[in-house]
């Protein structure tokens, strides 16, 4: 993310243009349904810099028929969310990286940090434009440094190669274990799984949202595909089998 580059690009009519009509000819020449817009690390001082570039974009893909979303960031304020909302199908709100591999160790997305993130943004944007984005990752920090990324599968072998207990924390609904690397320093890992995106989706389809997204393909707890597919309304949620929870799938 390069927001000195994102600057030149936004406050620079002909750029802008050439930017928004690349996007339509790509989109139109490989028949896709439309475009979502994922800008961050923003350095404008005025959302109306954004919101405007989103406006044009926006009337030159509707006009052809092409849908728009784009990405936001919870509780951040480089994001107009109610003028974005005017120029976007959905807005989809990234609520993981509650903590990241630049801060200390602690869950990624914990349950009340989600909610008080849909909470906020719903006071500004219609529920049925908010598409809520779960978290299927984790980060491996080490005492006082810098945290990398790990898949679920990463994180249960790193627990099992170190005997490692993992703890389920029913506050957060993520997990998190300590362990000794190579050296015997202490690291600290913290990630998510089907029960956590259980949660979340359920929290999701109560609330109204239009719908949810995965970060990302490919490092998730896979049982999270045994009911993505399922309703999950108060109802559904009765005949649920939780011992599905209780058995680890590994890879």
């Amino acid at each position: 993310w390069d927001g000195k580059v994102i600057n030149r690009i936004l406050n620079n009519k002909t750029k802008r243009e050439k930017l928004i009509n690349d996007l339509y000819r790509h989109v139109k020449s490989e028949g896709f349904a439309g475009v979502n817009i994922d800008l961050e690390e923003l350095i404008e001082s005025d959302n109306r810099v954004l919101s405007n570039f989103q406006k044009e974009l926006y009337e030159k893909f509707h006009a052809n028929g092409l849908l728009v979303s784009q990405d936001v960031m919870p509780f951040n304020e480089d994001y107009d969310y109610a003028t974005l909302s005017r120029y976007n199908d959905y807005l989809f709100l990234m609520a993981y990286d509650q903590h990241t591999s630049g801060t200390r160790p602690g869950p990624i997305s914990s349950q009340k940090w989600i909610e008080a993130a849909v909470d906020q943004m719903a006071q500004h944007v219609p529920e049925a434009k908010i598409v809520l984005c779960i978290a299927g990752f984790g980060y491996d920090w080490p005492q006082g440094g810098e945290g990398t990324d790990v898949t679920y599968q990463q994180a249960l072998s790193i627990a099992k190669e170190n005997g490692s207990p993992i703890t389920y924390d029913n506050d957060s609904y993520n997990l998190y274990f300590k362990y000794l690397d190579n050296n015997r320093h202490i690291r600290e890992v913290h990630f998510t799984d089907a029960a956590t995106n259980f949660n979340t989706i359920r929290f999701s389809t109560e609330y109204g949202l239009a719908g949810t997204s995965l970060w990302r393909m490919g490092s998730e707890d896979s049982r999270l595909w045994d009911f993505y597919h399922l309703p999950l309304d108060k109802e559904a949620a009765k005949q649920f089998n939780f011992e599905e929870f209780s058995r680890v799938k590994s890879s």
